[in-house]
């Protein structure tokens, strides 16, 4: 099924045969977004890890962990893997496509299409002729002219209750992400400076959380930029305090996939800058994540606990509930900032599948 055109696999280009992606058992993978499923039947067909990596700009090493039962969440990764499988987006479930170059359909041919299509796929025929999956327009979000406090208080439930979730089911990046970037677009409109500052530092939660559940995923790109992302708004709030969580998550993330180094500069860094914030408990902490850097066996990739297994789940204290308990100290910023995350990779060296 599969033809190399040299011996050599790092120059040979493989060509899959189309039929494969139309096989019952290859679409059903695809439409419940099995990845492990999909690469194992490109495998038995002749197709090495080493062309799946290429071919979809994994490692060898992130295609033989999906090989192993990793799941694949990240909306980007898997487009980025149908786009480099030749495999339609839509084949796994994924709403807004690229609009096509050139004029978008009228809506009248959009509706037709829809209906033709759900005729489709409840009939399993083309009972009112032939149609394709309907596809979504990118468009932004629309946004009020003004916000206030409950709008901010809002956006900080979300985050709050997309963190409960994730400690009880499992991590959701995409919907994190979708979440902090919908929550950013309110940035430019119309508010109180007060306003404005809890918004920053509600969004350096948002994206924090975001940044925690890419991490939990391996989708360490992803993680970088929520992080990033969320120590920038920290900053423009001036709370360094929250700054310092987030760097936390970074190295934590650097630390699990087996980066001491990396980490431990992060650390050093949040060392430095909690010494200048009067925070023990950040010192406390960044000082053991230091010192965990530098043991023995921290060069060794791990897989973190899922944070539903976590033995124990330290909880943000009720006085800090949520990132706008403006009257608190360095210290409970801290703690209501970074306590609840230690949780999430306390699993230690022990390599735990999720």
């Amino acid at each position: 099924m599969v033809a190399p055109r040299h011996r050599d696999d790092a120059y040979c280009v493989h060509v899959v045969d189309p039929g494969l992606w139309q096989q019952p058992a290859m679409r059903a993978a695809l439409a419940r977004r099995d990845i492990g499923a999909v690469y194992r039947a490109l495998v038995e067909s002749g197709v090495s890890q080493r062309r799946i990596a290429q071919l979809t700009g994994q490692s060898q090493s992130e295609v033989s962990e999906v090989l192993r039962g990793r799941r694949v969440c990240g909306y980007d990764v898997l487009a980025r893997i149908a786009d480099g499988l030749g495999v339609p987006r839509g084949w796994l479930g994924l709403a807004y496509d690229q609009e096509p170059d050139g004029e978008p359909e009228p809506e009248p041919v959009r509706r037709d299409n829809a209906l033709r299509y759900a005729a489709k796929v409840v009939t399993g025929t083309d009972v009112f002729g032939p149609a394709e999956p309907p596809r979504a327009r990118r468009e932004p979000t629309p946004v009020p002219n003004r916000i206030g406090l409950s709008d901010v208080s809002r956006i900080e439930a979300t985050t709050a209750r997309l963190r409960d979730l994730g400690h009880a089911h499992g991590p959701a990046p995409a919907v994190a992400t979708a979440h902090a970037r919908s929550a950013e677009a309110v940035l430019g409109v119309d508010m109180r400076e007060d306003v404005r500052r809890r918004l920053l530092v509600a969004l350096a939660d948002a994206h924090d959380e975001a940044g925690w559940m890419a991490g939990d995923t391996g989708q360490r790109d992803l993680a970088r930029r929520h992080f990033d992302r969320g120590m920038r708004c920290a900053g423009a709030a001036g709370d360094r305090a929250w700054a310092l969580a987030t760097l936390y998550g970074e190295g934590r993330m650097e630390l699990h996939y087996g980066q001491p180094n990396d980490a431990l500069k992060l650390f050093q860094l949040g060392l430095m800058a909690a010494g200048d914030l009067g925070s023990a408990l950040a010192r406390s902490l960044f000082e053991a994540n230091c010192a965990w850097a530098r043991s023995p066996n921290s060069g060794s990739p791990t897989r973190h606990r899922p944070r539903c297994a976590a033995p124990v789940m330290l909880t943000r204290p009720s006085a800090i509930a949520t990132p706008s308990a403006s009257a608190s100290s360095p210290d409970s910023t801290y703690l209501g900032c970074a306590a609840t995350r230690c949780s999430r990779w306390a699993g230690g060296n022990q390599p735990v599948r999720n």
